[in-house]
């Protein structure tokens, strides 16, 4: 498993003690952290090259990652953007808040599989996060080859296609589809 830790830079300058108390549960828990967040960088200053750059690397860094960690006391816009890439994703996101602090509006009602919006305090962030990796392990996706004849494999290019969808997402749509009507009829 990898994760991918992102916060306010603001919320460092705030309460670093949450920041790298995360940062050191994870090294504890032997799980690979792929990216150092950016806490130094006033996104105000950046010019709009920088700011693409910035971008595409957090988007990369968010697609690579098995599971996300977003600790949101101090929500942003470019943290909201991030969660929802990841959710539209379908890939475990953990998202943090501290106690005291409010649910972040963005995610308000937000439902999906693999979203866990979890509040912790400083005394039990520890095992709301070891719980929280447990359930993202869970969810984690897995992939298999499929090995098709051609003229299905035309079909669905097709279908996917008139869908206005990729042929994953389609056949990922019929297969739940079809698991969840016989999970209902047990």
């Amino acid at each position: 498993m990898n994760i991918y830790f992102v916060y306010s830079p603001s919320l460092i300058k705030i309460e670093p003690s949450i920041v790298f108390g995360i940062k050191k549960l994870i090294k504890e828990l032997k799980i690979r952290e792929i990216s150092d967040f950016m806490t130094d960088i006033n996104f105000g200053q950046l010019n709009d090259e920088q700011l693409v750059a910035s971008n595409q690397t957090s988007k990369k860094n968010a697609k690579r990652a098995s599971v996300a960690i977003f600790e949101l006391s101090k929500p942003s816009t470019g943290l909201g953007s991030l969660v929802f890439y990841r959710i539209n994703l379908g890939k475990p996101t953990i998202c943090l808040y501290s106690s005291g602090s409010k649910i972040p509006q963005f995610l308000m009602g937000e439902k999906s599989s693999c979203l866990q919006l979890l509040e912790y305090s400083k005394h039990n962030i520890r095992q709301v996060l070891k719980e929280a990796l447990k359930q993202a392990a869970k969810l984690q996706n897995v992939r298999f080859n499929l090995m098709i004849p051609q003229h299905l494999n035309k079909a669905l290019d097709a279908e996917a296609e008139r869908q206005n969808m990729s042929r994953a997402r389609f056949l990922r749509e019929i297969i739940v589809e079809k698991l969840s009507a016989i999970s209902q009829e047990e």
